[in-house]
């Protein structure tokens, strides 16, 4: 089924009054054809159609030309995620192949990252492998405090059964 096949679905849907299921159906799509923005551009529009402008800006931010009422629904959406490139990054989750995107969605795509090194050293990554699954991969190693946390649950292990046995000890001393 091509792109227009599948937004003319979409469409039927939304003329029996059946929003929420393609709304359903888009995200489906998004999910499977990463790279077609028409489809996030679509959900976009169709959650400005309810007045959800904030979700509505975070699908039309890879437009590649927003009308006056999209530009607004995206201001909306940077100004509830406080304008961090990082939770926008992490927010589109933008899974698909670079190449098939079109110059102004990779440029925002860019700038955004090159914000989120930036301002928190972090730039998320979505790779495309399984629809159902979403692997998120880092820039950052392991911080202090994950590794703090396993070497207590590391020691705690380990002191346990050299506490057994010390315990064991003493009972047998008290019985003899």
């Amino acid at each position: 089924m091509k792109t227009q096949e599948k937004l003319k679905s979409v469409q039927k849907d939304i003329a029996k009054g059946l929003k929420s299921k393609a709304m359903d159906r888009l995200h489906g799509l998004i999910q499977a054809h990463p790279s077609e923005l028409a489809f996030r551009k679509e959900l976009g529009r169709l959650y400005l159609s309810v007045d959800w402008k904030e979700k509505a800006g975070l699908y039309l931010l890879l437009s590649e030309t927003p009308t006056e009422k999209e530009k607004e629904a995206i201001e909306i959406y940077r100004k509830s995620v406080h304008n961090s490139a990082y939770e926008i990054l992490h927010s589109l989750k933008f899974k698909g192949d670079r190449q098939h995107i079109n110059l102004k969605a990779l440029e925002i795509l860019e700038k955004l990252e090159e914000r989120s090194l930036e301002e928190n050293g972090i730039v998320p990554r979505f790779h495309h492998l399984n629809p159902n699954k979403t692997k998120r991969e880092y820039t950052v190693k392991n911080s202090f405090k994950e590794n703090l946390g396993l070497g207590c649950v590391v020691v705690v292990l380990i002191s346990l059964p050299i506490f057994a046995i010390i315990g064991l000890i003493q009972v047998i001393k008290w019985i003899w």
